[in-house]
């Protein structure tokens, strides 16, 4: 039986930068369920392979989280249920061992959440439980360091209504879990959202929001040591009147480098910033506005195979996203629109050691139409194919149908054709809402659905296998 395993969906890109030349959309889901996910979706190993966990709301049961990754091929794996938990805030990292994926997140069968792991391997997952105490346990970050040992952090709240910062780490191959001693997280400490990186050697360096409503600063957090208790702190500084959300990369010298974000108060504007710490440095060097003709709030961080960083930011109008996606690099960081759809949420930011950049995120401004998308390059094909700016139509795929749902009323050209040229549907007609294209014959390969109006034309491609 025919499986349509990959989606993508061309759209309109200002593309100044190299890394993302003949960048398109994969579309990992096609359902009518809210498809999203959360800081550290999206990992990379040293194969090039891509590694996304995602979750997805059951009305009935809850969150579930589901895992894809793509070779080199680019072709990407089916869907895979990473556990049969529900709960909340899937965060991924891909291991030293090609194929080998963790993925920790918040769960439990009560209100009171712990902290879960589960282990990708041989195409099989694994799962342990991290804590298991009175606190709520919420928002894990996870690194995996070069001996591929796990590094854990999250934020916690203990019986007394206390917010506190918690990491664990399984060097030595038992797990052992500190409180870090320096919280300032204040009344609404759920919202620290920490991030970790880990250097070569197994020292570990979290980011999190602390501090006091309407002060708000990013606090930087390491160890002496790999697995030590003896934590050192920075407190970041920008001309922000208060910090909110951070992103933390660590080059292959070992510099630190973060990506902040916040504003100047009632939640805007909203400006981003980037610092760094040299190696052996005691401190930050002075913190650098980044995309400065914008507003836009924190979406990732990464460091190229040259120890080049690269940023991704949310677009905000106010205090709202406007579903525009930045980018900016240090090689002057001036930003530009990476996509301008007006639908593309929560970016996150991998790079391959060809330079080939990868945004992973959710598309859609209704829960029903929120599906999750990775726009980058293209090894399959490398064709160029025209952008879209206001596509004509969307695809649900089945086994043995593509289901071509027009966004309006259209008069004209629908086709349907493979890489080789040969034509499998093509009718002119006037199409008020479906259209369905038969593939169960159709031979596994590329293909392209096309239309086209007097202003616009829509490229969508697919894969049957």
């Amino acid at each position: 039986m025919k499986k349509l395993l990959l989606l993508t969906i061309l759209l309109i890109a200002f593309q100044a930068k190299s890394q993302w030349a003949g960048a398109y959309y994969d579309t990992l889901t096609h359902n009518s369920l809210r498809d999203e996910l959360n800081h550290q979706c999206i990992d990379i190993d040293k194969t090039g392979k891509l590694h996304v966990v995602y979750k997805r709301e059951n009305p009935v049961s809850g969150w579930s989280f589901f895992y894809r990754q793509r070779d080199l091929s680019s072709v990407w794996s089916p869907e895979d249920s990473v556990t049969s938990d529900v709960g909340f805030d899937p965060v991924i990292a891909a291991s030293n061992i090609a194929g080998d994926a963790y993925v920790a997140y918040e769960g439990g069968a009560s209100s009171i959440y712990d902290i879960f792991l589960s282990s990708y391997s041989a195409g099989l997952w694994t799962n342990q439980q991290i804590t298991n105490d009175a606190a709520e346990d919420m928002t894990p970050t996870i690194d995996v360091d070069s001996a591929g040992y796990v590094h854990l952090a999250w934020t916690s709240i203990d019986s007394f209504g206390n917010y506190l910062i918690k990491y664990a780490t399984n060097i030595g191959g038992v797990w052992r879990k500190q409180e870090l001693s320096a919280n300032q997280l204040g009344l609404f400490g759920s919202g620290a959202i920490p991030e970790i990186a880990v250097e070569k050697p197994g020292i570990a360096h979290i980011v999190y929001r602390g501090g006091v409503p309407n002060a708000y600063k990013i606090y930087h957090a390491f160890n002496n040591a790999p697995g030590d208790s003896t934590w050192t702190y920075d407190i970041l500084t920008t001309s922000n009147m208060e910090d909110l959300q951070s992103a933390i990369a660590i080059d292959q010298a070992e510099n630190i480098h973060v990506l902040v974000s916040g504003d100047d108060g009632f939640g805007f504007p909203v400006n981003a910033f980037y610092l760094k710490k040299p190696f052996g440095s005691p401190s930050f060097e002075p913190a650098v506005r980044a995309a400065s003709a914008y507003h836009a709030a924190v979406g990732d961080l990464f460091i190229d195979s040259h120890d080049v960083p690269h940023i991704v930011l949310n677009e905000l109008s106010g205090n709202f996203l406007t579903g525009n996606i930045i980018y900016a690099d240090s090689t002057d960081w001036t930003g530009i629109t990476l996509l301008q759809t007006n639908d593309v949420y929560e970016a996150h930011l991998v790079i391959d050691a060809d330079d080939h950049a990868y945004m992973a995120g959710f598309r859609g401004n209704s829960f029903a139409d929120e599906e999750i998308i990775v726009y980058g390059a293209d090894n399959t094909t490398g064709m160029d194919i025209l952008p879209s700016k206001n596509p004509l139509m969307k695809i649900i795929t089945t086994d043995n149908n593509i289901r071509v749902i027009f966004n309006t009323d259209y008069n004209g050209i629908l086709n349907c054709m493979g890489v080789d040229g040969k034509t499998i549907y093509k009718h002119n007609g006037n199409y008020r809402k479906d259209e369905f294209i038969n593939i169960t014959n159709v031979s596994s390969g590329i293909y392209f659905i096309t239309a086209a109006s007097q202003t616009n034309r829509s490229v969508i491609k697919i894969a049957v296998r």
